[in-house]
């Protein structure tokens, strides 16, 4: 007997119905552009979150042009204490103007005028009340009987012309009568200059950018992040402990010969022609 072979046969199930996909519809102009604005909108509200926080925390202190101490009252504004840091933010002990106090709210009758400069003009190395300024508020005094005098100091050792235009909008809130700038002598060496171990370049428009910028916590965070991860580069070394406006002046010589008529000389002179063309032109306004 022959073997028969045995066909398999393959049973298929009958095709189930396939689900139908939904269709997408297009978005329409207006949900596009508002998805388009929260996704731009997204870092932007980290940032302010982020700035927001710091502000509360306070993170690298007060660095304001002013502040009024409790012991006054509230009467009374002095400079701040603090304001160096903007100039130099790795120091522990930067320097700080005389503590000048004037009224929080300018009287009718007052000569309000703000002394800037570098530490000739605070008064190094006389005492307090040998500076100029001092003594110009002596002499007023005696001319103006009837009137509330005030000559602010804003004298700061080591630092330059980038000190003064910086300052310039917190001073004209407080409504000067005058204001006296006696300054050049830090130009190369100050915070920031030339010739200085502080120095962010030749561009003085940039450097006032910079200064603009550190009224940001977030700025100050990151400012502060590079300049650890620098730190670590050289070593673990330490922020300056300086104290002597002698030492503090040394210790910020970058370029100890600058020769005249040289490039790093050029860009001190125009260094300097340009922040007091920007701080004249903010007073006269």
């Amino acid at each position: 007997m022959g073997r028969k072979s045995r066909e398999k046969t393959t049973r298929t199930d009958p095709e189930k119905p396939a689900s139908p996909k939904e269709e997408r519809r297009p978005l329409t102009p207006a949900k596009a552009a508002v998805f388009f604005i929260i996704t731009l909108a997204f870092p932007f509200v980290l940032l302010a979150l982020l700035e927001g926080g710091l502000r509360v925390a306070n993170y690298g202190g007060d660095t304001s042009a002013f502040e009024t101490p409790e012991v006054l009252g509230g009467n009374y504004l002095v400079p701040g204490s603090n304001v160096g840091k903007r100039y130099f933010p790795q120091e522990r002990f930067p320097p700080s103007p005389p503590g000048d106090a004037f009224l929080a709210v300018k009287p009718a009758h007052s000569m309000r005028i703000f002394v800037l400069g570098e530490s000739s003009a605070a008064g190094f190395p006389y005492p307090p009340n040998g500076t100029f300024a001092r003594v110009l508020e002596d002499a007023l005094t005696d001319v103006l009987p009837g009137d509330t005098v005030e000559v602010v100091n804003m004298g700061m050792a080591a630092t330059n012309s980038y000190t003064i235009v910086d300052l310039a909008g917190e001073i004209i809130d407080q409504k000067p009568d005058a204001i006296v700038i006696y300054g050049g002598h830090n130009e190369y060496y100050g915070a920031l200059g030339a010739g200085s171990t502080e120095s962010l370049g030749s561009h003085p428009a940039f450097v006032r950018t910079y200064l603009k910028l550190q009224r940001l916590k977030t700025f100050v965070l990151l400012r502060n992040t590079v300049a650890g991860v620098m730190r670590l580069v050289r070593g673990g070394r330490s922020a300056r402990d300086i104290e002597q406006d002698a030492s503090r002046m040394e210790s910020v010589v970058g370029n100890q010969r600058i020769t005249l008529n040289s490039d790093v000389y050029e860009q001190g002179a125009e260094q300097y022609e340009s922040n007091l063309l920007d701080a004249i032109r903010k007073f006269r306004a």
